[in-house]
């Protein structure tokens, strides 16, 4: 949902325009020329900026870029959690993208207003200037984590200053290749893995995909903390960063188990629950348990569970791993 706003008449009626194209959107104008399309801004466009971050992922303001600029200069924090700013003038023949032009996605906002309008969109990223992706790009389009800005930004100041990059996919998703430098000539590398103990010859950036499955069974009444701390403890014996877990795992009669659902809050990824019958059309090909089919009706589940919710490709990092009544196995996605 985007933030529109404007101070002029003139303004006005662009931010109106604007909305019939964009219905989701808000709009905000001062007080005396709000109606019931509109909500006011109040008291004044500096101090109601504070509420506009934190109400909304983009912000379109139409008006002169240094009122822009003087209003929003000391609510900025960081560009992970700045909102995307674009600046319009009040005839919509320029669209600017002003903030965030990558990672909140101005850049690509103000090339679909000026699609939209017929206006000119005015963007200054280096990267896009050059016709290079940058790192922080690459990252937002395969939803892949940036394990550390300040390496990203040296990444991409290699790419636009002629540096050689390479590129390194180590996980198992079909990625294309974004720095096609062969990675023994490469001044820096950007490598796409979820492993914890990289290093590298020379300056690189990793990128930490989300395709990691945790599958869990448990004995029915154990603690979440102790879900959590086993899942931590694999997670760390073989190397895995804890930002790629895509989601938990498990089977349908554990939909209520209060230790599971307390994991995935943990970490803050969602569970799925996969149906028995669909374990039992599989369970022959994963680590088999006499005990746990008389309990569950199949013969396992911290496997069976993984694959199937991974999308039934990829691999394994870990099989069935058992203590203290709770079992886990880490599967990588290939999708």
């Amino acid at each position: 949902m985007w933030g529109i706003i404007a101070i002029t008449q003139q303004g006005l009626a662009l931010a109106k325009k604007l909305k019939v194209q964009f219905p989701d959107s808000v709009i905000y104008t001062l007080a005396k020329w709000h109606d019931e399309e509109c909500t006011p801004i109040e008291p004044d466009l500096s101090t109601f900026t504070a509420q506009l971050f934190d109400r909304h992922k983009t912000l379109v303001y139409i008006m002169a870029t240094g009122i822009v600029v003087r209003s929003i200069a000391r609510h900025l924090v960081d560009k992970t959690v700045d909102p995307a700013v674009v600046v319009l003038d009040e005839k919509g023949q320029f669209a600017i993208s002003l903030l965030s032009g990558h990672l909140g996605g101005a850049n690509a906002v103000a090339s679909e207003i000026a699609v939209t309008i017929g206006a000119t969109a005015v963007i200054t990223t280096a990267s896009d200037v050059q016709g290079m992706p940058s790192v922080d790009m690459i990252a937002q389009k395969h939803q892949l984590i940036i394990q550390s800005m300040h390496d990203a930004k040296i990444l991409t100041a290699m790419t636009v200053n002629g540096q050689k990059v390479g590129w390194r996919n180590d996980s198992l998703l079909n990625l294309p290749c974004y720095y096609p430098c062969d990675e023994a000539e490469a001044d820096g590398l950007v490598v796409v893995s979820s492993r914890t103990d990289l290093v590298e010859k020379v300056p690189f950036a990793q990128l930490i995909p989300q395709n990691i499955t945790v599958g869990i069974g448990c004995r029915r009444g154990v603690a979440g903390e102790n879900i959590v701390d086993f899942i931590r403890q694999q997670l760390d014996e073989h190397a895995v960063h804890l930002q790629s877990i895509r989601q938990l795992a498990s089977i349908d009669i554990k939909h209520d188990e209060q230790g599971i659902l307390a994991a995935a809050a943990h970490f803050g990824v969602p569970v799925v629950f996969v149906e028995t019958a669909e374990i039992e059309k599989i369970e022959q090909n994963f680590t088999s348990s006499a005990f746990v089919k008389s309990q569950v009706g199949v013969s396992g589940v911290c496997e069976p569970a993984a694959f199937i919710a991974g999308g039934r490709a990829g691999e394994f990092i870990s099989r069935k791993k058992s203590k203290e009544g709770i079992t886990v196995a880490i599967f990588e996605s290939a999708v």
